[in-house]
């Protein structure tokens, strides 16, 4: 009987390094796996996120052309920009400028998008809407806006207004928020560099 419970317990050791050996072997593949996949996120995140400024600096090198941009074409492009910064992610500011400058656009478009309303009285009031959240968003451009119909009896604040230099006045906000999330990638990579170099030899001395 003992002989049995020898043997038995003889068979059993093995089975149990066994299970134990496996358990932790898949624990560590798990681990690696998260560690190599967080890694991968690292860097696909500062990569979308560029992605997202660079097609924000496409949108302001077809707004610039001597020919300008049509109405279509601007909001593909915005469509297919706002496509990339919905994945974007990584640096808070940078980040935060580039959703800020793609908000931007969208208020421009929505702005030029009453040219399609039929009837004089209804394109202006459309407008005066879109205006509403220009003038939320962007308070210099409500302070121009308002200087530029000063004194004037006017129906309604977008008869006094020029649409291509409302178009020019919101476009020059989300380049402004453009070149911020440039400066800040920029910084940020900079930074990241140093600390590659320095931080990896931090053990040297100049005696080495």
């Amino acid at each position: 009987m003992f002989k049995v419970k020898n043997k038995l317990l003889a068979l059993g050791l093995p089975i149990i390094s066994l299970s134990i050996f496996i358990t932790y072997t898949l624990d560590a593949l798990v681990a690696k796996k998260q560690h190599r996949q967080a890694a991968i996120n690292q860097q696909q995140a500062p990569t979308a996120l560029k992605a997202a400024i660079e097609a924000l600096r496409v949108m302001e090198i077809k707004i610039g052309q001597d020919y300008g941009i049509n109405q279509k074409e601007y909001a593909e492009t915005l469509a297919q920009t706002l496509l990339i910064i919905n994945q974007a992610d990584g640096n808070h500011q940078a980040l935060e400028a580039v959703q800020s400058a793609a908000k931007g656009h969208q208020l421009a478009l929505q702005f030029w998008q009453c040219d399609r309303t039929i009837g004089y009285k209804q394109m202006h009031q459309c407008r005066d809407k879109a205006l509403t959240s220009v003038f939320g968003k962007y308070p210099q451009i409500k302070a121009q806006a308002l200087a530029a119909v000063e004194g004037e009896n006017r129906p309604s604040i977008s008869t006094g207004l020029d649409k291509e230099a409302v178009l020019q006045a919101i476009w020059n906000q989300t380049s402004s928020e453009t070149s911020t999330a440039i400066q800040t990638i920029s910084k940020t990579t900079t930074t990241q560099q140093l600390s590659s170099i320095f931080g990896g030899n931090q053990q040297r001395t100049l005696y080495q």
